[in-house]
C-alpha cells in the first residue's frame, strides 16, 4: 500500500506500479494472474448510528411514555377540580385529551420496540406536537391569568421541554434511518 492509501502491485516485467485489481499490465501487456496481491486493510466502520444517538432516541421515546402518563394524571386532576356537573362538551374535550395521551404513549412504546409504523407516524406527529405545544405555552400563560398558577408552571416547563424533545426526535429519526 502506498503512503496515499492506494493499494497497488508491481509488474514483474516492467516494474511499473499498477492497481491491485489489474489482470494485465497496462504498460507492457504482461499477464498478472500469478502476481501476489496485497491484502487490503479495511477500516472498520461502525454500521448504524453511534451508541449515544440510540441512547438519546430511547430516552426520548421513554419520555413520550412518561409524558403521556403525566398528561393523564394532570388532566384527570383538572377535570376533577372543575365544578360539577360538567357540560358534555367539556367532558368530551377531556376524553379527547386522554386519547391523545394514550396515543402518545403507544408511539413511545412503538419507537422503543422499533415498529416502522410508529416511526412514520412520529415524523408527522412531531411537527403537529411542536405546533400545539407552542400554542399550549401561550394558552398556559393565558390560563394562569384566568385560573391561577396551579399546575401552570409544570405545564409550561413540560411544554418547553416537549418542543425541544420533538425537534430532537425529528433529528434522531433522520440519524437512525
Amino acid at each position: 500500500m502506498s503512503s496515499s492509501g492506494y493499494v497497488s502491485i508491481q509488474c514483474p516485467n516492467c516494474q511499473r506500479s499498477l492497481p491491485a485489481g489489474a489482470q494485465t499490465c497496462q504498460f507492457c501487456g504482461t499477464p498478472l494472474a500469478n502476481v501476489a496481491r496485497p491484502k487490503s486493510v479495511a477500516r472498520k466502520v461502525p454500521y448504524g448510528p453511534q451508541p449515544w444517538i440510540m441512547w438519546l432516541y430511547n430516552a426520548i421515546a421513554g419520555y413520550m411514555i412518561v409524558k403521556g402518563v403525566m398528561h393523564i394524571v394532570l388532566d384527570a386532576q383538572t377535570m376533577a377540580s372543575l365544578p360539577k356537573p360538567l357540560p358534555a362538551s367539556v367532558t368530551r374535550y377531556f376524553y379527547f385529551l386522554f386519547a391523545l395521551a394514550l396515543f402518545q404513549m403507544s408511539l413511545g412504546l412503538g419507537l422503543i420496540l422499533k415498529w416502522d409504523w410508529a416511526r412514520a407516524v412520529v415524523r408527522v406527529f412531531c411537527w403537529i406536537a411542536i405546533f400545539f405545544d407552542a400554542l399550549g405555552l401561550f394558552g398556559s400563560s393565558m390560563g394562569a391569568v384566568v385560573f391561577g398558577t396551579s399546575g401552570i408552571a409544570v405545564r409550561m416547563f413540560f411544554g418547553i421541554l416537549d418542543i425541544v424533545a420533538w425537534g430532537t426526535l425529528l433529528w434522531l429519526l433522520s440519524e437512525t434511518d
